[in-house]
């Protein structure tokens, strides 16, 4: 707040508030989408509702505030009273009348379950300032150094369900809390029945800062500019002020005066960029990526190609220099208080070049692999007798097998005498039709069943021989390989035999 205002002149004090409180672990241990808040010792509803001063302060906080939620649209719930309360003005002002939805509560109705706070109900939290900023409206003047803070304490009474509503995502603006902010040099004592403004939030000392006061990088991403900061008064301004938070905390200064701190945000989400375009060529060796990231207050970007550093970059963003064959490029956000996605964004393609060069690993001709193995070879003789009800297998040999493959023999139907079995090669060579026989007569396979022979050696490309069981019919027969480390059954592998 602003030393000159109507009705005297006001020197300003404010707490250090270090956490969302009730449970400090809301900064400690932020849950996996955490809420935005914006703490500032300006009056700026005051400011805004009385004249035009502070307006657009009133409207970047509550765009921040807003913006972090599971959806912003919905309204913010305003904690103020009087006739004419000064948050509503200040937010009508800034925004134009019914732009943002509002449900405005006076402390005093606040009940156990009333108002219902949560994210499906509310975007953002808006406490209004402490009457001690002489024309604001919570509270009441301390009374023989005694603070009288009704609004407060009923507001603390539902500090658990404003302490989750953060954790959901609910966004907090709070206002100036002036001598009821409690925790500082010869401010009022406070008791169980009046607790201090600030109750809702960790406090810790505080005191009037003098200007100029100037808007930081992160004040400057929120849209604040030194001209919001009411540097200007015909009998000097002070304001109220922060301490340094305490180590661990994620809040971060957006204003700043005298050494201290005046207004302070935090946010422990991190931000996500999107790869919306690209690659595009630009050339034989350049792409192009264009990106965006879910914040809207100034996020920058960092890429990278495969596994070099991260760099600096912004949309559209150019990757040069590449190489044929297969790439990667990751994108991620950092936001205004500077949390850095921690998975990036990433997206592959080829960069098509000439004929595959064997043995290196690199996808020259972008076909979807590199193949610099060698296949697992081998011959097989097969023969089967059938009827129109079942087939029997008379001959499966195999012979001429690498040596060190491992071969395993899957059947899957009716009639199988078995499921899977794995099945030791001499020599290169097995007689599996001994295998499909129960109780020493050849088995009776029934349509549809399938036989599947995989012949497989680490770094090799596998063999995989598939018989399909007809009716009335010799069995359908398919030869399939799998590439290393692969699940997928592929028609052809190219090795380079």
């Amino acid at each position: 707040m602003v030393a000159s205002v109507v009705g005297g002149t006001r020197l300003g004090r404010w707490a250090l508030s270090a956490l969302i409180a009730v449970v400090g672990m809301l900064a400690l241990a932020p849950s996996a989408m955490a809420g935005r808040l914006l703490e500032t010792g300006h009056d700026i509803d005051f400011h805004c509702a009385a004249s035009t001063q502070q307006c657009n302060f009133v409207k970047r906080a509550v765009i921040w505030a807003r913006s972090g939620a599971p959806n912003p649209s919905k309204p913010v719930l305003v904690f103020d009273k009087g006739a004419t309360p000064d948050v509503p003005a200040a937010i009508n002002k800034a925004f134009g009348t019914g732009v943002v939805p509002m449900q405005v509560v006076d402390p005093g109705s606040i009940t156990s379950s009333f108002p219902n706070i949560n994210t499906l109900n509310y975007s953002a939290i808006f406490v209004a300032s402490d009457t001690t900023c002489f024309g604001c409206d919570l509270n009441n003047f301390p009374s023989s150094g005694a603070a009288s803070t009704p609004d407060s304490t009923k507001i603390y009474s539902r500090v658990k369900d404003i302490a989750a509503f953060f954790d959901a995502g609910g966004g907090i603006v709070a206002g100036s809390g002036a001598d009821n902010s409690g925790n500082i040099p010869g401010g009022p004592s406070f008791d169980s029945n009046n607790v201090p403004y600030y109750a809702f939030v960790a406090t810790a000392g505080g005191d009037v800062a003098s200007g100029p006061f100037a808007v930081t990088p992160i004040g400057a991403g929120l849209g604040l500019t030194n001209n919001d900061l009411l540097n200007s008064c015909p009998d000097g301004c002070t304001h109220n002020s922060f301490g340094f938070p305490p180590a661990g905390s994620r809040l971060k200064p957006a204003e700043v005066g005298s050494g201290r701190y005046i207004t302070l945000v935090q946010d422990t989400d991190a931000p996500t960029a999107s790869i919306t375009s690209g690659p595009t060529a630009t050339g034989r060796s350049s792409r192009r990526f264009t990106f965006s990231s879910n914040e809207r207050e100034r996020p920058t970007f960092q890429c990278r190609v495969d596994n070099a550093a991260f760099g600096a970059c912004s949309s559209p963003w150019t990757a040069t220099g590449l190489s044929d064959g297969r790439h990667t490029v990751n994108v991620r956000a950092i936001d205004l208080v500077g949390n850095v996605q921690p998975t990036p964004t990433s997206r592959s393609f080829c960069v098509p070049g000439t004929a595959e060069v064997a043995g290196n690993k690199v996808d020259e001709d972008c076909n979807g692999f590199s193949a610099p193995f060698d296949p697992v070879e081998a011959t097989i003789r097969f023969a089967f007798r059938f009827t129109r009800a079942s087939t029997q297998v008379t001959t499966l040999n195999l012979a001429k097998v690498t040596r060190g493959a491992s071969l395993r023999v899957t059947c899957r139907g009716k009639g199988c005498p078995f499921k899977s079995k794995r099945v030791k090669l001499r020599k290169g060579k097995a007689k599996l039709s001994r295998i499909f026989k129960k109780r020493g007569k050849r088995a009776k396979l029934r349509r549809r069943a399938r036989i599947r022979i995989s012949l497989t050696k680490p770094g090799l490309i596998s063999k995989v021989y598939n018989f399909k069981i007809r009716r009335g019919a010799l069995p359908s027969f398919a030869t399939r390989c799998q590439l290393p480390g692969s699940k997928r059954l592929r028609s052809s592998c190219p090795s380079f035999q």
